[in-house]
């Protein structure tokens, strides 16, 4: 059940891409990878959450122990992208199942999901990020850190959220010695 086309699509991967859940319940009950990736780096369950499909991403995790935290190539994690096209309901069933420290990583780009989320004034994911025990200071990959963004987006909202959760309106030490201010 783990034979792939030749762009690398394994049969449970082309059912989570359609929404087949019976067939994909009985390829995982034949024994197929949940986690085989395609050629480009997209796993079953990413294909699920693309669709919002809970219920095959419920199975996937469940049933065929896929891991909830993977990513493709360039770091795309599946909590990222159920987050980035809220579907809180999503995310929380990743987070369930361990995908929690892929909120805090920087993606192939060097960005975060609390700069994403910053930047489209996405207040309600601000909230929710900071719940769950993301910085309200960590830097991209290029030392901005989310404060920075928000108030460069004009999101009063979540320039608020993250002054409340300690993020600092000044420079940290560091950046300043740097000439990161």
């Amino acid at each position: 059940p783990n034979a792939t086309d030749l762009e690398g699509v394994s049969p449970i991967c082309a059912a989570a891409a359609v929404g087949a859940l019976g067939v994909a319940r009985a390829l995982v009950r034949a024994g197929a990878d949940a986690d085989q990736a395609t050629f480009k780096g997209t796993t079953p369950l990413l294909k699920a959450v693309e669709r919002g499909d809970t219920a095959m991403a419920e199975l996937l995790l469940t049933d065929g122990g896929a891991e909830a935290d993977a990513a493709t190539a360039d770091g795309l994690s599946a909590v990222w992208f159920a987050r980035r096209t809220g579907q809180a309901e999503m995310a929380e069933l990743l987070i369930g199942h361990g995908a929690a420290e892929a909120l805090a990583a920087k993606q192939a780009d060097g960005g975060t999901l609390m700069a994403a989320s910053c930047q489209r004034g996405a207040a309600a994911d601000v909230a929710w990020l900071l719940s769950q025990g993301v910085s309200a200071e960590e830097p991209t990959q290029d030392g901005v850190r989310p404060l920075q963004v928000a108030a460069a987006a004009g999101s009063g909202e979540c320039v608020r959220l993250l002054l409340d959760a300690g993020a600092r309106p000044d420079p940290p030490p560091d950046a300043t010695a740097a000439g990161r201010a």
